[in-house]
């Protein structure tokens, strides 16, 4: 993307014998590099910006901005902003636009040589997830896992199947989820059988979780609250029950939790599908 603003200082800098001062750890360029950001984002309207500084082989300060625009589907987004002959002195990536929260927006910028085509990787400068408040810098951040620290917490609106269908819910690709807690409701037709609503957890093809209702089950016309988190036992309420999971229980991107209901007749419907999740990107 374009240069948005660029700033030439005349007198840069300089040590007691009047050269330009170069800061510790600065990257010499020959003129045959660039800087590439990669992003890795789930909301719609982020714009993150770029900042860096160059001191010029000819003395002169060059203070950029540059905008980068992640896609909102967690896939890979990148932009390649080519530098000029000298040091790059320093970097920093910030929220321009939007409202990205840690664990939506992750943000990674490499040191790489060529322009376009093939480029060859350098040095990974900064890494971590980019919010209002926090953007990471260079140098001085360290470099993250998009995997560190407790994730983002969020509430989902799941979806409502059809009538006599199962509750599924996918976890986005590039994206892993602990699953908290659930809630949903399971109303039965007039067919005469009790139901069974039982939770289940897989990876896209294998299943590796599977958490049952109590032994009681719901019978013909009747409607009932389900419930299922951490830190609780199975048990049977005065309108519903209670499915017990484990603390951390992690799904990878393409893997779903979803209902699997004994005795489910062609009439029930499940509703109010609602579950707390931390997310993490997973790059």
């Amino acid at each position: 993307m374009a240069d948005v603003s660029s700033v030439v200082v005349k007198a840069p800098l300089a040590d007691n014998a009047g050269q330009p001062a170069i800061e510790p750890g600065a990257f010499f360029l020959d003129g045959n590099y660039s800087l590439q950001l990669n992003s890795w984002n789930g909301v719609a309207g982020v714009v993150l910006g770029l900042r860096f500084r160059i001191l010029r082989s000819d003395g002169q300060l060059v203070d950029s901005v540059e905008l980068h625009t992640p896609n909102s589907n967690f896939t890979q987004a990148t932009t390649t902003h080519p530098l000029p002959q000298g040091f790059l002195l320093n970097a920093f990536i910030f929220a321009a636009s939007g409202n990205p929260l840690v664990g939506i927006t992750f943000a990674q910028l490499q040191l790489v040589r060529g322009f376009s085509g093939a480029i060859t990787p350098i040095s990974t400068i900064l890494q971590d997830y980019v919010s209002t408040t926090q953007g990471p810098s260079w140098p001085g951040s360290p470099i993250r896992s998009s995997i560190d620290g407790p994730g983002a917490l969020r509430s989902i609106a799941g979806t409502t199947p059809g009538a006599g269908a199962e509750i599924i819910e996918t976890v986005p690709l590039n994206v892993r989820w602990q699953l908290v807690s659930v809630v949903y409701t399971l109303t039965n037709s007039a067919t005469v059988a009790n139901r069974f609503s039982r939770l289940f957890v897989n990876d896209g093809a294998n299943v590796y979780g599977r958490f049952e209702q109590p032994a009681v089950g719901l019978a013909a016309s009747a409607t009932g609250l389900y419930t299922a988190g951490g830190n609780i036992t199975n048990t049977t309420w005065q309108d519903g029950y209670a499915l017990a999971l484990p603390d951390a229980l992690r799904i990878p991107g393409g893997g779903h939790w979803l209902t699997s209901t004994l005795g489910i007749q062609a009439g029930d419907q499940y509703s109010a599908v609602r579950y707390l999740v931390f997310q993490w990107i997973d790059v």
